[in-house]
């Protein structure tokens, strides 16, 4: 199996996606809600797309300029 590199990662705990975007776990599940932020469920594991942070990231980062 080949070793992916955090950088690399396609999917984040909602904890995970939390400390990158430095706000706190309810947030994320508000994002999720209300459809800023896509994520999957398996079994009983809620995982944030990391490419769905990424364009979050870039969407307030272009209503800020």
């Amino acid at each position: 199996m080949e070793n992916i590199e955090a950088d690399d990662r396609l999917l984040d705990s909602i904890l995970e996606a939390a400390r990158i975007l430095d706000v706190g776990r309810t947030t994320i599940y508000t994002l999720i809600k209300d459809g800023d932020l896509k994520s999957i469920k398996i079994r009983n594991r809620h995982l944030v797309i990391r490419a769905s942070i990424n364009q979050l990231i870039k969407r307030l980062l272009e209503k800020a300029a």
